[in-house]
């Protein structure tokens, strides 16, 4: 008996739609046919309930599929569902900010740093809506350190020291291990099912955390955080949170290390690829 396994088709937006979440979880709905084979059914019959677009169809042009551009989802997004909550929250790398780069005056690039892109949401569990999401954007250069990090078991030496000023200090939660800040001057966030963002004379600060997750008991977790704050333009340029600023949104995503390995893993490969397309 043969099989036609269907492939998900990846967003490619800045912000990932609401009937994405968790597609890559769904189950294929086959068919048999007279010739005994199994084959997809059509996007009409691919509907769960609360979401409006179709979970799975088979990808017809084979070349096509395998293309660069064909999706800019770096590896499938990482979803945590809380049972005590109506909410749930997912984090995903796009490679969409490649091209994002500094130029001079001439119009050439100054060098071959670009941007990587997280994109943070939460959605109601009910409905798969989005409810708040948060771009967040690093520099390449910066990111193959955090994955370098991660690789060589660097950030277990940083956990543990974190852990241990947790101890000493009886702190309830760990401190962040790894901080970086941007922002943007555009609306580019949403905040309670509404567009946000800032203006050119008031821009948004964005900070992402990587921090050891619970207590001293727990190992092997950590979490990946983006919030935002009220910003403002620092001696270089760059956006920095105002001081005393109060977090306006933040969204959370636990990760074990495998899934770190996973993430530095292919966000390096898609890296390098992108340097030989330059």
């Amino acid at each position: 008996m043969k099989f036609v396994r269907p492939s998900i088709i990846p967003s490619t937006g800045i912000i990932p739609p609401a009937s994405a979440i968790n597609s890559g979880n769904a189950k294929s709905l086959m068919k048999e046919e007279n010739n005994d084979e199994k084959t997809v059914k059509g996007p009409n019959d691919m509907y769960r309930a609360g979401v409006s677009k179709p979970l799975m169809q088979p990808l017809q042009d084979k070349k096509k599929a395998m293309n660069w551009e064909s999706t800019h989802k770096i590896l499938p997004k990482f979803v945590n569902k809380n049972l005590k909550s109506n909410y749930g929250s997912a984090l995903e790398f796009s490679k969409s900010a490649f091209s994002l780069t500094k130029v001079n005056e001439n119009g050439y690039r100054e060098s071959l740093d670009a941007k990587l892109l997280m994109n943070f949401w939460t959605f109601d569990q009910s409905t798969n809506k989005t409810v708040n999401a948060i771009p967040a954007y690093i520099d390449i250069s910066e990111w193959l350190n955090v994955c370098h990090m991660i690789l060589s078991g660097r950030i277990y030496d940083k956990t543990e020291l974190a852990r241990l000023k947790q101890k000493q200090g009886g702190y309830q939660f760990c401190n962040f291990i790894y901080q970086n800040c941007g922002g943007s001057y555009k609306p580019i966030f949403k905040v309670n099912n509404k567009q946000f963002g800032g203006d050119k004379d008031n821009p948004i600060s964005t900070i992402f955390k990587i921090t050891p997750a619970g207590n001293a008991e727990t190992k092997d977790k950590w979490t990946f955080s983006a919030e935002i704050r009220k910003g403002v333009q620092g001696p270089t340029g760059l956006i920095e949170p105002l001081k005393n600023s109060a977090v306006i949104a933040k969204i959370t995503v636990l990760l074990t290390y495998d899934d770190l390995v996973r993430i530095a893993k292919m966000s390096e490969m898609a890296i390098q690829a992108y340097m030989v397309k330059l």
